[in-house]
């Protein structure tokens, strides 16, 4: 049942429809080799890659039998017990477009250190920053590694706490000035399929960071004491072009969703069950 509400086979077939559309319009669709190809098929479906859409409902189903029947009341897709919806990203995590090998690993292990000892699961992915202007990435553009677990059996207090102190380590840092690194929010009655989905599917937008001038009521610009104007950051997204879709799958052509699936404590047996799961299919 959560599987079905999550929607991740339609999403799936949405995003290889638009991928293969990419193939043959795009400017960059010259990038694409007859055996990148080959990686997006059926038959291929069995190797749990990124890119490939009957890979990710495969394991997407696989990992949502396993959370509801963790999580979920029978014959509902309710969770049973507090779950919390934390969002860990570092600057150190962005790579530029195109970069050869990531340390997906290395990567894993600076994300997931902040919730060692908690119980969790979740799974690292990039997201594609076509443009940012003066962000802290020193190239216009940039892949950035985050973060996204479903946290479980921890108090609002004591996820207060660790929120203050992750924040505090400076280990956290956004791709701007006024961003948080470390995001938490409370999973509401319903929203279990939502959020799994959202970490489970493709990526499918582009992100953009832009700096405006702030302006007042009257739409004049604010200054500082000096007369400087005052800018803020601005994050916006958009469903990525047929180009950035193709630079998207460079990205993740070499990465496996086992491999890019972490947890911890009770997480543990859950992933590893999915993990079995998903391979024997």
């Amino acid at each position: 049942m959560l599987f079905k509400k999550t929607k991740i086979e339609f999403y799936e077939c949405r995003n290889g429809d638009q991928l293969n559309h990419a193939f043959l319009v795009a400017r960059n669709r010259h990038t694409v080799s007859r055996s990148d190809k080959l990686l997006i098929q059926y038959r291929e479906r069995s190797s749990l890659l990124a890119v490939n859409q009957h890979s990710r409902v495969i394991w997407g189903k696989a990992a949502c039998e396993q959370l509801e029947a963790f999580f979920c009341w029978p014959d509902t897709v309710d969770h049973n017990q507090t779950v919390y919806w934390v969002t860990l990203v570092d600057i150190n995590c962005a790579v530029s477009v195109g970069a050869g090998n990531v340390d997906i690993e290395s990567i894993k292990k600076r994300l997931r250190c902040g919730l060692s000892g908690r119980h969790y699961v979740g799974t690292v992915e990039p997201a594609f920053y076509v443009s940012q202007q003066h962000g802290r990435f020193y190239e216009p553009r940039c892949m950035f590694w985050h973060l996204h677990a479903l946290v479980w059996g921890i108090g609002r207090q004591a996820l207060a706490a660790l929120l203050r102190d992750l924040r505090a380590s400076g280990r956290y840092v956004a791709i701007a000035e006024g961003f948080d690194g470390v995001r938490a929010k409370k999973i509401k009655p319903g929203d279990l399929p939502k959020v799994v989905s959202y970490m489970l599917k493709s990526p499918c937008c582009a992100y953009r960071l832009s700096r405006p001038t702030r302006k007042g009521p009257d739409g004049e610009v604010q200054t500082d004491i000096d007369g400087q104007p005052l800018t803020k950051y601005f994050h916006g997204k958009s469903p990525l072009r047929p180009g950035e879709r193709i630079t998207l799958f460079h990205t993740m052509k070499n990465h496996y969703l086992d491999k890019l699936a972490v947890a911890g404590g009770e997480g543990v047996r859950l992933l590893a069950r999915a993990k079995r799961r998903a391979l024997a299919t």
